[in-house]
Parts: structure tokens; C-alpha cells; sequence
């Protein structure tokens, strides 16, 4: 019974697998379908001209207003005879003598006036601090920046207390004593810091460091030393200036404070040779050339000390300039004149 079963559902799947391969074998030969023709239809169009634009209507001429006899013919004197104007002066319009009043007139340049143009409202500095911003940074703080110095306003020598001068250069910084010694310190190469504003309105600050003058300095060079000299030339005549003031000063001070000076060395525990050798080279050190009133307290302080010397080593004292001493202390000395306390020696 089982049997039988098994064939007869395996004669009713070969059935059908046959019957399916027999389907696909007719759809697969099957022609394509033929196209539907495609029919044409001519409809006829009409093309009709445009009408012509309408010709404009030419503007009616005003009225001649009505006029005496005589004052047609001053009207007409007076277009015959143009009264006489200045050369630069500008021609006003000409008007009808007896015109009544109407709407149409001339239109003269003389009578344009320009349009003034309306004030700017807005804060100083709008245009590179937009209005967002106004609440954080006030305009004229980004829009009022001071223009960049010139290298030659950066060296100027500004005077300052005690008789010094200082110039704050961007590369270094430059120190002028009393004297008129110049000193020159270079500054680190950070640009000093300064506000950009980028196309969106916001404010950035911006620090520049110049690599140039790092690889420079690293080699042994200085990038700006031709800028040094030029300085030390340019200000050579005023710190020569400064100079001479400042050694007259000190030689009139010197000269007040001299006579305090050798008696505090007088009644020092120095010996007396020693003593003596101070006065000479308080002597010898005193200018014989320059200018004259410098030479002039020179020679003053000079005088106070052969004064002293007079006074408290006189010739007849066995303390005084021996002979031997004289030639060693003039060998020894830098100046041209010779050290000679006893002129009668």
C-alpha cells in the first residue's frame, strides 16, 4: 500500500515538472508583441502681423498768452539785444516780459541745488567694528589705531630726565647717558601685539615673531646693525653736544668740591708720599684741550690744587716735592704740561 502511494506521488511531481518545462518552453519562443504604428496629425497655425504701435500724439502747443503792442516789441528788443555778462558769470533763463502765471516754466541748472548727503549716524569706527560688536570692543579702539611710525619718528631721541635721552625702537632699545655714551639692547623679535578684525567683524590679537631675526642672531650676525651705525651717526653731533655739557658740569662741580677733596686727603692716615701722588694725579687729570670754558675750569681746578699744595707742602717744608719726586711724577704723567709746584725752582 505504501508502495503504491510513493509512485503514484512521484508520477504526479514528474507531472508536473514536465508540464512547467513544456510553459517555459512556448513563453520563451513566443514573438515579441508588434508595436502600435505611431500616426501623425498636421494642424494648421495661422501667423497673423502685429498691428502697428500707435503714433504718439504730439504735445499741443501752449497758447501765445496775449501782449500789447508794446510790450511785444521790448520783448522782441530784448532777444535782439542780450544785455552783457561776465565771462565766468551763468546765464539765467530768459522770461517773457507780461507772462501770467502758469504751471510750465524753464528749468535752469542755476536752480538745481545737490542733495546734501545725510550724516553718518553710526559710531566712529562702523565700518571695522560692525554694530554686533559694539557691546565688546568700543569702536574707536579698533577703528582709531595710530598710524604706523616712521623708522626715522621711532629713533628720535626723546630727552628725558638728568639730561638722558631714550629712542623705543621695535627692534631695540636705545639708551643716551648724560654724557652722551650711547647704549644700544636688542629686543627679543615679537612683534608688539595689534588688533585684526577678519571679514566676519570679529577682533583678533596678532603676534608676529620674526624668524629671520632668530636664524640671523644664531649665526653670529646682527640684522640690524646697519640700522645701529646709522643711528650712531645721526645722533654723534648731539650726544657730542651732550658731552661737553656734561664735562662742564662736572668740572664746575668738581671745582666747588676740590678744596673739600684735598682736605679730606690731608687728614687721611695716607702717608704722605702717597698723599702727594693723589695730588698729582688730581692734577694731571684735569683737561688742557676742548672746548674754552671747559679748559677754563680745567685750568681753575689746576690752580687750587698748586694752591693746596703751597699751603700745606711749601718749599721750605721738609715735606715737600723733592727734586726726585718732581721727575717721577712728570714721567709718569699724561698731560702735556709739566707738574711744578715751586715755580721757582
Amino acid at each position: 500500500m505504501a508502495r503504491s502511494s510513493g509512485r503514484a506521488t512521484l508520477a504526479l511531481a514528474s507531472s508536473v515538472v514536465l508540464h512547467a518545462g513544456a510553459v517555459l518552453a512556448l513563453w520563451s519562443s513566443a514573438p515579441p508583441p508588434t508595436p502600435t504604428p505611431m500616426t501623425t496629425r498636421a494642424i494648421p497655425i495661422r501667423l497673423t502681423a502685429p498691428p502697428p504701435p500707435a503714433t504718439p500724439k504730439a504735445p499741443a502747443k501752449p497758447r501765445e498768452p496775449a501782449r500789447t503792442r508794446g510790450a511785444r516789441h521790448s520783448a522782441t528788443s530784448a532777444r535782439r539785444e542780450p544785455r552783457e555778462r561776465e565771462p565766468r558769470e551763468r546765464a539765467a533763463p530768459e522770461t517773457k516780459a507780461d507772462s501770467p502765471p502758469s504751471g510750465e516754466g524753464t528749468l535752469s541748472p542755476a536752480t538745481l541745488e545737490p542733495t546734501p548727503q545725510r550724516p553718518n549716524s553710526g559710531a566712529p569706527g562702523s565700518v571695522l567694528a560692525p554694530p554686533s560688536l559694539s557691546p565688546i570692543i568700543e569702536p574707536p579702539s579698533v577703528a582709531l589705531l595710530p598710524p604706523n611710525p616712521t623708522r626715522e619718528e621711532q629713533l628720535a631721541i626723546q630727552p628725558r630726565a638728568g639730561g638722558r635721552g631714550h629712542a623705543d625702537d621695535t627692534e631695540f632699545e636705545v639708551e643716551i647717558a648724560r654724557d652722551g655714551t650711547l647704549t644700544i639692547e636688542d629686543r627679543f623679535p615679537v612683534k608688539p601685539p595689534h588688533i585684526v578684525i577678519d571679514d566676519e567683524g570679529r577682533p583678533h590679537i596678532v603676534f608676529r615673531l620674526d624668524l629671520n631675526d632668530l636664524i640671523l642672531r644664531a649665526l653670529g650676525d646682527d640684522p640690524y646693525a646697519f640700522d645701529k651705525r646709522k643711528l650712531a651717526q645721526a645722533t654723534a653731533p648731539a650726544r657730542d653736544a651732550m658731552a661737553r655739557a656734561a664735562c662742564k658740569e662736572d668740572l664746575r662741580e668738581a671745582l666747588g668740591n676740590m678744596r673739600a677733596e684735598l682736605r679730606r686727603i690731608w687728614v687721611s692716615e695716607l702717608p704722605v708720599a702717597e698723599k702727594k701722588s693723589l695730588f698729582f694725579g688730581l692734577w694731571d687729570q684735569c683737561l688742557e684741550e676742548g672746548p674754552a670754558d671747559v679748559v677754563q675750569v680745567a685750568d681753575q681746578i689746576r690752580a687750587t690744587i698748586l694752591a693746596f699744595v703751597a699751603e700745606k707742602l711749601p718749599e721750605a717744608s721738609p715735606l715737600a716735592y723733592s727734586a726726585a719726586e718732581l721727575r717721577t711724577l712728570n714721567d709718569m704723567r699724561t698731560s702735556k704740561a709739566r707738574f711744578e709746584p715751586y715755580p721757582s725752582r
